[in-house]
């Protein structure tokens, strides 16, 4: 069953209902990102500029975000708004970094 819209998910861990789903995804996607850079850092693949790879990694979720929504349409239409719900946090995360940006 596809969670209910608008509605915060909760993870379960050890049989007690802990945090926030999107907390959880925010803290463990922050932390592994943190660990995986250090452990690359100076490979050929891995931009030196942690911007670029920030940025990097920000495209990368975009593209993976409507790979999953254009799976979810063709395959599972009652799901389509957990990936449209976070198509929506992270266009709400990088529009701040956008709108600070100048056009030179």
């Amino acid at each position: 069953k596809p969670p209910t819209p608008g509605l915060p998910l909760q993870v379960i861990v050890d049989g007690r209902n802990c945090l926030d789903a999107d907390a959880w995804r925010a803290a463990v996607g922050d932390t592994f990102l943190e660990g995986y850079a250090r452990q690359v850092a100076g490979g050929a693949f891995w931009p030196a500029d942690a911007d670029i790879a920030h940025t990097l990694v920000d495209l990368f979720a975009l593209e993976k975000a409507f790979y999953e929504l254009r799976y979810e349409f063709g395959n599972r239409p009652q799901w389509i708004p957990v990936p449209i719900r976070g198509l929506v946090q992270l266009c709400e995360r990088l529009a701040p970094a956008a709108d600070g940006e100048t056009e030179t």
